[in-house]
């Protein structure tokens, strides 16, 4: 919008948005990049911010065909997000790039911890004992995405399959029966906890990215959308509409409460050089809002976090929505700082 005023070294961006009652509001997004340290030291760094600051994402962004693939980066649209979303975006890697195997990648952000099994490519494989995985091979990197996680088509209608099908409509290692298995690869990415033990096992995907929209358990929390909600509500959102449905995280990786800055952070597996740590920047964010001639305050808050080591940076996204009352034409700027130490801010 040509009203905003942006007085950050990051870039910003407002939009006109509605919340679950159907007001009217301004939403306003503030996305900062920063670079990372190198890997492999043994005490945590402090980030400074990146030459290049990029626009805020507005269209969602695939890694290949949006039918066919998952979801790389999601648009920042949503008027709130209950939680902070935490991406881990790139490869699971080899120390020093030598094959391996087996390996691990995890990610910590403060108390909260996910982490993940690596395997190398694994097929099944029938013999004198059954259906068993094929040795993994060697791997210098891998993929996070999940293509490589538990999941896949189903042209079943059984309601188990459908359900493991809807998490990760993507992925492999769905199979309708044990009948098919020999020759059909394992997925990559495998919980610690809960290892695949058969042709069978329908275990949850164990993702980093972000999750579609349409892949459970989103499109849950989205509500019913029927005749009654046409008749009564459309084009607001339905009655029963779940915030969390804005929550494009994998349950393990959505910070409840909000991440505010200054957490310590840890990557494991996820560079050659070795783990990543580091502690997050805290600036305080704020916006003002004026129009016709009243004026709103408002303090941003940090609920998105993409860390991606291959590109040596890592995004924080900071969010508020301010109403508007059906005033959005008297908006007069829309103004977004940083606060000072001595300030105290909304």
């Amino acid at each position: 919008m040509d009203n905003l005023v942006n007085l950050t070294p990051f870039a910003a961006a407002a939009m006109p948005s509605m919340d679950r009652h159907g007001s009217e509001l301004i939403l306003v997004v503030l996305a900062a990049h920063y670079r990372l340290p190198p890997a492999g030291r043994s005490t945590a760094a402090s980030l400074s911010p990146c030459e290049l600051q990029e626009a805020v994402v507005v269209a969602d962004e695939y890694w290949g065909d949006p039918a066919s693939s998952s979801l790389r980066r999601e648009a920042q649209t949503a008027y709130r997000k209950p939680g902070t979303d935490i991406h881990l975006l790139g490869h699971a890697w080899a120390p020093r790039g030598r094959p391996v195997t087996r390996g691990h990648v995890a990610l910590q952000v403060g108390s909260l911890r996910h982490e993940a099994v690596v395997f190398g490519e694994r097929r099944w494989s029938r013999g004198l004992g059954g259906l068993r995985p094929t040795e993994p091979e060697p791997f210098e990197r891998l993929p996070i995405c999940y293509e490589r996680c538990f999941g896949g088509a189903c042209g079943d209608e059984a309601k188990r399959l459908v359900e493991a099908s809807e998490r990760n409509p993507v992925g492999r290692g769905l199979l309708t029966s044990a009948r098919e298995a020999p020759d059909q690869p394992l997925p990559n990415f495998e919980d610690p906890r809960a290892p695949i033990d058969g042709p069978d096992d329908l275990p949850a995907p164990v993702g980093f990215g972000p999750l579609a929209r349409h892949w459970s358990p989103r499109r849950h929390y989205a509500g019913t959308y029927d005749e009654a909600w046409v008749r009564r509500r459309a084009p607001h959102w339905p009655q029963d509409f779940d915030e969390r449905f804005f929550c494009a995280a994998p349950e393990p990786l959505c910070a409840t409460p909000h991440l505010r800055g200054d957490e310590m952070v840890r990557v494991e597996g996820a560079h050659p050089d070795g783990d990543l740590s580091f502690r997050l920047p805290a600036p305080r964010i704020q916006v003002k809002l004026t129009l016709g001639g009243r004026v709103g305050v408002a303090r941003m808050v940090l609920d998105g976090l993409t860390i991606m080591p291959d590109d040596e940076r890592c995004t924080m996204i900071w969010r508020a929505a301010l109403p508007v009352q059906k005033d959005m034409a008297t908006i007069e700027t829309i103004r977004v700082r940083e606060l000072e130490p001595w300030e105290n801010g909304a």
